[in-house]
Formats: C-alpha cells, sequence, structure tokens
C-alpha cells in the first residue's frame, strides 16, 4: 500500500463516543431536578415562631434559584443540609409505643438578601446606614412622626438655596416635590421683601478720626 493510515475523526469512527447530555435518560434526570415554575409566596401567617410573614418575595426567588443551580440530588441535598441546624433534644418522655421518637430536631432557615441602603468608609467596607439588626423594608413612612416645628428662618434659607440652583420656577421639578409641600408659597414674598429691605443704601457719615 502507497498509503499511510492515518488517524480517523470521532464523528466518522466506527466507535463513536457516547454523548451523556444527549442521552434520554441524562435529559430525564435534569427535568426532575429542575424548577417547574417560580415560587409561591407562603399561606401561613406566621409572625413570632417561623416569621414566614415577614419574608419577601425577593428572599424567595433568591433561595429558589440558589437551590436550583445545580440540576443534581447530591447538591440540592448538601444545599439543604447548609441551611439547617440539628439540636439534640431537651425533654425525652418514653412511651409505651412501638414508635421510636426522635433524638434530635431539625430547624430550616432561609437566608436574605441584604441588600440594604449603605455607606462606604475608608477602610473600603460598606456599612449599612441601618440601626444593628434592622433592614429598610421596616421603616413605615406613612406613621413616622416629625421632630418638631420647623423654624421660620430654616425655610426661608431653604427656599433661597432652592431658588439659586433651580431658578423660581423649582416647584416645577418632580425631585422637589417633597420641598414643594413643605415651603408655603408666601415665603418667597417675606424673602424678596427682606432682599429689599437689606439692599437700601444708608447715608454715609464721616466720623473724625479721634486717634491718638
Amino acid at each position: 500500500m502507497d498509503k499511510s493510515p492515518i488517524v480517523v475523526q470521532r464523528i466518522r469512527a466506527r466507535k463513536r463516543l457516547s454523548g451523556k447530555n444527549k442521552c434520554k435518560r441524562y435529559v430525564a434526570k435534569l427535568e426532575r431536578y429542575s424548577a417547574k415554575s417560580l415560587p409561591d409566596r407562603p399561606n401561613c401567617i406566621h409572625k413570632k415562631t417561623y416569621e414566614c410573614n415577614s419574608l419577601t418575595m425577593s428572599d424567595l426567588i433568591d433561595f429558589h434559584t440558589c437551590f436550583y443551580k445545580h440540576r443534581d440530588k447530591r447538591s440540592q441535598d448538601a444545599f439543604i443540609l447548609k441551611h439547617m441546624t440539628i439540636s439534640k433534644v431537651a425533654r425525652y418522655r418514653p412511651r409505651k409505643s412501638k414508635y421510636v421518637g426522635r433524638n434530635s430536631s431539625n430547624k430550616y432557615y432561609i437566608r436574605l438578601i441584604k441588600g440594604e441602603i449603605n455607606y462606604m468608609i475608608d477602610t473600603g467596607v460598606f456599612r449599612s446606614v441601618c440601626k444593628k439588626n434592622k433592614r429598610t423594608s421596616e421603616i413605615d413612612a406613612q406613621n413616622m412622626q416629625t421632630m418638631g416645628i420647623i423654624k421660620s428662618a430654616k425655610v426661608k434659607d431653604v427656599n433661597k438655596l432652592l431658588t439659586s440652583h433651580f431658578g423660581d420656577s423649582w416647584r416645577t421639578f418632580q425631585i422637589l416635590c417633597f420641598y414643594d409641600k413643605l415651603i408655603p408659597q408666601n415665603v418667597e414674598t417675606d424673602v424678596d421683601q427682606q432682599e429689599d429691605e437689606e439692599n437700601i443704601c444708608e447715608e454715609n457719615v464721616d466720623t473724625p478720626d479721634v486717634r491718638i
């Protein structure tokens, strides 16, 4: 033979490699451990012990996504073990029954999202603006009480600052709607009258120099 043997490609070879990803058994296994739909909010109204009512939809979706990230039973079982604590039963009562009671109790928990408003300090670490163990979602703006009566001089200074930065039509801006409700309309006329009184020129009287 004049031709030397060459390596045959895998596609044209007689003994092809089995494609595991295309196997029906493997595809059915992936579908079995995949998410069928998005998570639903719990219907229970637990507030104290289980705190199911305090869970947000963002927390449920994040936990649901992390659980189904790996579509195999071993990884999902390991994920569940990371989010549970096992403690010994505090009180064991022997009973006349063929069923043996449990010697341990399992407590499951969900990792919450800590996407709170924060600020950056000089060390390069982000700190939360809320107190310890407090979240911004617990703030109820409707029931917030005012700190006290705002002084008229303070209102005039804020109105003067907004006018100098945004012009006389600053009340039309959507981002300044908070100040529009806080500062009344008659403050603008009071500020103009004060500025006119301050700009009045007084008569210059020459005083003799009595220094020795």
